[in-house]
């Protein structure tokens, strides 16, 4: 439906930059993530302002009219301490999407990756509740990278807190182990790590598992093969919510074949978006954000207009 209330925009700041050193880039290809303490990509406000918006998205109220490509909960029919998910956010509120669509977010994964050019993959808004469970173990790769081409280094994962990330409000978790078993639903807190002690174990590796307390605004980026969870949320009052950003790298494109005709292609919700004659990418669905010769998607700034 569409909301009743205004839309906050964020009004794009050309002069806002966030820079990092070789190092952080060394960790991301060797460890699979980087996180430098103290580096925060949002500001007060901004943070403040996607803080009001998500309980109107998990009500169905959409400032843009177009609904999400996914919605993993809703008011008054779900439980209130199940964790909630939303895909492709940006699409259906412009206040999240004056963050996702920004320059300086895209330039920073570009940085980090090695790209000279990024563009959107999709989104996720998630919010864990007081008492609710673990996400699962999981790589952004069986779900992401092999929808696309070239398969290597095409995408990378922007998690930005929304709230003090620690251990008590579930601090996320990283591993070095590297395999392709997908799925995250369903895990509790006995399991939610099976998948990736299963990878390290059919890989004869012993996994190692390290936490990351995130402070908001501030953000964790990760590789597509990093395997990644959190815990349960245990505390009785404080909520835990952050916005991802999943980028690609510019010049990918889908890799070959449809399902409409039966020979394979993209999978997941990237499927509705080829189309059966031509293997680009639509800057509709996959917007360019950032490019080293200055090249944006046109019709961005449009789309953030109040």
């Amino acid at each position: 439906m569409m909301s009743r209330f205004r839309p906050v925009v964020l009004q794009q700041r050309r002069t806002f930059s966030v820079v990092v050193d070789g190092a952080a880039s060394q960790s991301l290809a060797e460890r699979g993530y980087t996180y430098v303490k103290g580096l925060r990509v949002l500001d007060d406000v901004t943070v403040a302002r996607l803080r009001v918006r998500l309980p109107l998205l998990f009500r169905g109220e959409f400032d843009t009219g177009v609904y999400p490509d996914e919605m993993h909960w809703r008011e008054g029919i779900s439980r209130d301490d199940a964790p909630r998910e939303i895909v492709n956010a940006w699409k259906a509120d412009r206040t999240v999407a004056s963050v996702v669509l920004s320059e300086h977010l895209a330039r920073l994964a570009a940085s980090l990756a090695g790209w000279d050019s990024a563009r959107i993959a999709q989104d996720d808004v998630v919010w864990k509740p007081p008492g609710s469970g673990p996400v699962g173990y999981h790589q952004d790769s069986a779900y992401i990278s092999r929808q696309f081409t070239p398969r290597a280094n095409n995408s990378v994962t922007m998690w930005i807190a929304l709230d003090d990330c620690d251990r008590e409000g579930s601090a996320a978790d990283s591993s070095t182990s590297r395999s392709s078993l997908p799925s995250f639903h369903g895990a509790d807190a006995s399991n939610y790590r099976a998948p990736a002690e299963a990878a390290a174990l059919s890989l004869g590796r012993r996994v190692e598992f390290e936490a990351v307390a995130v402070k908001p605004g501030e953000c964790v980026v990760h590789a597509q093969d990093c395997w990644h969870g959190s815990a349960p949320n245990v505390s009785a009052q404080r909520h835990r919510r952050a916005l991802v950003v999943h980028f690609l790298r510019g010049d990918a494109r889908f890799i070959d074949g449809h399902s409409l005709q039966r020979t394979g292609g993209p999978s997941y919700i990237y499927s509705r978006y080829k189309s059966l004659d031509s293997n680009r990418l639509p800057e509709e669905a996959f917007p360019i954000t950032f490019s080293k010769d200055g090249y944006r998607t046109g019709w961005i700034d449009t789309f953030l207009m109040p």
